[in-house]
């Protein structure tokens, strides 16, 4: 047994005050099918310091095979695709139709499809092969996710990432931060109006190592000045 699957075993975030989330994980997609023709400005705007950086420690390559787990718009999984030109692919992962339109237009339109291939499927359980990426990137996805949930996405980039490659995540975060006044104000309004807030700020570099990554790199920031914000690359512990 793996030391991933051994750490899937226990609490991912036992000791931690982490909330819960309500939202059904069959109403995940529903929702953000809703709002993926308004989803571009709050990557372009609101979310696009955190992902620039987040870029910065994935270093995508020329050549290289790197994998998107829940790609928005499509505007980071372009990115991505001219890091790795014409000799390198990236593929999005997503379950959203809305989001794997809008990213499909996106790419065609930057002229950058012959690099990419967008696939609907589910993150927890996917069809790749063992040691088929380079890297992995997953942005503002993994707050979303009930707390096993975690743990099935983050094992399955551990499997799928061969054993040199890295996984960059970023995350709305808790850690340092339990006593702000936006956590707290936020998780207040998360418990009321859960389907609303439908994410909740978590412990990313924890989660992550607790399910059989090392971390390589960690960094705190704030997005629009006020939301707390975790940056983590990470290596997956293969046996």
């Amino acid at each position: 047994m793996t030391n991933g699957l051994k750490t899937m075993m226990n609490d991912l975030f036992e000791g931690l005050d982490v909330e819960p989330v309500e939202e059904a994980d069959e109403q995940v997609a529903p929702s953000y099918d809703k709002i993926s023709a308004f989803y571009g400005p709050i990557e372009r705007i609101i979310e696009k310091s955190a992902h620039e950086a987040a870029l910065k420690l994935l270093d995508a390559h020329p050549g290289e095979h790197i994998a998107e787990i829940g790609i928005g718009t499509g505007h980071t999984l372009a990115a991505i695709a001219e890091c790795v030109g014409e000799k390198g692919h990236v593929t999005g992962i997503d379950i959203t139709p809305g989001m794997i339109s809008r990213s499909q237009t996106h790419l065609i339109d930057a002229g950058l499809m012959s690099r990419a291939t967008i696939v609907d499927e589910d993150a927890r359980s996917l069809s790749f092969k063992d040691n088929t990426f380079d890297g992995a990137y997953c942005g503002f996805m993994l707050e979303l996710l009930k707390e096993n949930d975690i743990k099935r996405v983050v094992h399955e980039l551990q499997r799928t990432l061969r054993p040199e490659g890295r996984l960059v995540a970023l995350s709305m975060t808790k850690d340092g931060c339990e006593t702000s006044l936006f956590v707290r104000t936020y998780e207040w309004f998360h418990r009321r109006f859960p389907t609303l807030l439908d994410c909740r700020p978590i412990y990313l570099a924890h989660a992550l190592k607790q399910c059989g990554f090392i971390i390589e790199n960690k960094r705190m920031m704030n997005v629009s000045y006020i939301v707390p914000v975790e940056v983590v690359r990470a290596m997956p512990e293969k046996e």
